[in-house]
């Protein structure tokens, strides 16, 4: 063989070579590309997760401080119906009463 077709099978040798690597390198980076597609996915689903749950301890947050508005209004009331009887019609409630109206005051 000459030197001549020995040059000629290292440069088809080279070009394949070349091809190959470009080959591998691409899909090297197809592949590293879609992973951190994925990875990207899975932060956005945990955000996504994160934020429900928020929602919903505020709403549970929202349903107990309206409860306890009815709760404060519906005692605050009350005071004011007790205080009207014991001026205007001058009752008096039991001291029993009193200690259970105290607490619920606190």
């Amino acid at each position: 063989m000459s030197p001549k077709g020995k040059r000629n099978r290292w440069v088809n040798l080279g070009i394949s070579l070349t091809w190959f690597i470009f080959g591998t390198a691409l899909l090297l980076g197809v592949m590293m590309s879609g992973l951190l597609i994925v990875q990207q996915s899975n932060e956005r689903l945990q955000t996504y997760k994160k934020i429900e749950e928020s929602r919903v301890a505020q709403t549970d947050a929202l349903d107990e401080y309206s409860r306890l508005l009815i709760e404060r209004g519906h005692f605050m009331s009350y005071q004011a119906v007790t205080e009207s009887v014991t001026t205007s019609s001058r009752m008096e409630f039991a001291p029993e009463f009193e200690v259970w109206e105290h607490r619920l005051n606190r």
